[in-house]
């Protein structure tokens, strides 16, 4: 009774931020009690909350080896050596773990395993792990919900368009789920929701839960050619979304302008990793903004006998960070930390990462977008990589960030002067690191590979050296799977539906043009 109230109060530091004392605390307790696994796995989820990667992995592993057998270990295990670039080892401990929940029907402990599946953009064991623990609860709304996300990220589309509708019925109040279901189909006049979507909104109770719904409306009623109603509910949707926020896009700004003030020619010419020029199989990285077309490139790229994409993993920037030791917890620290680290560790650490992956390669892509902010870091670490950048028109980049609600990440995109205004910072730091890279740079215009497939598949495909096969042509059929905002337009063949259709919108995004041009950006 007495530990019990000791670790409510250390939870409750930890809630409120103070980690240094909720971890003094844990040592206290630790001294008069050294295998207590219910301390040590609270300690250890400290240190990884404090980027202390070392010790929370030393501590969850002495408390693994005083019971192996506490599920709740195990798992706090396998997350810290994911957070810890030990990608092969998380695999192994998830695979056990996994194991042992099937033997026993434990549902909980297969949504929990699927979970970290996910975070490390294994969606096929992830979906597998709920699938199985949705047999074993099969009237749970939370078990479906995720397994809704799983059936998305796979490519089974059918399977969660059914799922998403039998979720609507049985919690309409969960609004999530509205937009879900719009952006899985294409919506005509004769098939559609928007009377009932309408008649959600009002019920709402309050902007928040109405949130996801105006997306949802505004995306059927743009597929239904309704643009003036269309965006007449985005604007709701992206005005609540910003006011929910707390963000200020001059930080994000200001950010990007230290990393170009900071890795200039100089630097890069001193840190290069020499090492990295005999890399024989360097990887591929993929980057741009959002909804720009790098799904869409992945997946012609992994459909290759000899690629393999494992999609929007954040490897890079955890290699970083764990690089980075006692950079602070800024993203400006970390920027100064970085210009005086050794290129050769980070390289060798993110090889080992991702190899953990077992991927079948020998190729693989990193498709991760926020990659552009570390493109001249990558290059010194690793000279040989193959650096694809997706470009796509100014105005229909910036609308297909704006109509997206996006799950976590890019807060710029929630109104139209901060979009304008990352954007132009974006376009400042790709042109800075081009001329870093002396044009180093592969680059693809989304509209180029839409209208003209194959040549620029073909392309491509020669520039990372490689025999062409028909098969990229049929990339919808072949390829990897990830949980992306456009994941039900990339499993489906190519098409120009979404070239140049801000057009539709031209009057209500002429704020967003206006601003553009005044930035001097040319759209």
């Amino acid at each position: 009774m007495e530990q019990q109230r000791i670790i409510q109060t250390i939870s409750l530091l930890s809630q409120q931020g103070n980690h240094a004392e909720a971890i003094k605390r844990c040592h206290d307790i630790l001294r008069q009690q050294p295998k207590s696994q219910k301390i040590l796995l609270l300690l250890s989820q400290l240190q990884l909350k404090e980027n202390d990667f070392k010790r929370a992995l030393a501590t969850v592993e002495q408390a693994y080896e005083i019971d192996k057998a506490q599920a709740e270990i195990a798992l706090q295990r396998a997350l810290t050596l994911f957070r810890c670039g030990k990608n092969a080892c998380a695999l192994a401990a998830l695979s056990s773990l996994r194991s042992y929940a099937e033997k026993n029907d434990n549902g909980p402990l297969l949504i929990k395993v699927g979970h970290i599946y996910t975070m490390m953009e294994q969606h096929q064991p992830a979906y597998e792990c709920l699938k199985l623990a949705d047999t074993t609860q099969p009237n749970s709304e939370i078990v479906s919900a995720k397994l809704l996300a799983c059936e998305m990220a796979v490519g089974k589309t059918t399977a969660a368009i059914t799922r998403v509708n039998k979720l609507i019925s049985a919690a309409p109040q969960q609004t999530e789920f509205y937009y879900n279901r719009a952006t899985l189909g294409h919506w005509s006049k004769g098939n559609n929701h928007i009377e009932q979507l309408h008649a959600v909104i009002r019920q709402c109770q309050n902007p928040a839960q109405a949130l996801p719904v105006h997306y949802a409306l505004s995306k059927e009623l743009e597929d239904c050619g309704e643009y003036q109603d269309s965006f007449a509910a985005l604007k709701q949707g992206y005005e609540i979304k910003r006011k929910l926020m707390r963000y200020d896009v001059a930080n994000d700004i200001a950010a990007i302008d230290q990393i170009i003030s900071s890795y200039d020619k100089q630097w890069f010419k001193q840190a290069i990793n020499t090492a990295g020029l005999e890399q024989e199989l360097s990887p591929v990285f993929i980057l741009g903004l959002p909804r720009t077309g790098s799904s869409l490139v992945d997946k012609i790229l992994s459909s290759h006998s000899r690629v393999s994409s494992m999609g929007e993993v954040r490897d890079w920037a955890m290699t970083m960070v764990r690089q980075s030791q006692g950079a602070g917890s800024n993203k400006f620290d970390l920027i100064n930390t970085i210009t005086r680290c050794d290129m050769k560790p980070i390289a060798d650490e993110y090889v080992a990462a991702i190899n953990g992956y077992a991927h079948q390669g020998p190729i693989l892509v990193d498709k991760t977008p926020n990659n552009y902010l570390y493109l001249g870091i990558i290059k010194a670490a690793m000279p040989n990589a193959k650096i694809i950048e997706i470009k796509r028109n100014p105005m229909d980049s910036c609308y297909a960030m704006l109509k997206t609600l996006f799950r976590d990440g890019y807060p710029f995109s929630y109104s139209l002067d901060d979009l304008a205004r990352y954007y132009h910072r974006y376009h400042l730091l790709m042109e800075h690191w081009f001329q870093l890279l002396d044009g180093d740079i592969i680059q693809l215009h989304y509209e180029d590979v839409v209208s003209h497939q194959e040549r620029h598949s073909r392309r491509v495909i020669a520039e990372l050296g490689l025999d062409w096969e028909a098969q990229c042509l049929d990339f919808h059929r072949y390829g990897t799977v990830t949980a992306t905002a456009s994941v039900a337009q990339t499993n489906r063949p190519v098409y120009s539906g979404s070239v140049n259709n801000w057009l539709n919108y031209r009057d209500f995004l002429a704020p967003l043009a206006d601003r553009l041009a005044s930035l001097g950006v040319d759209y």
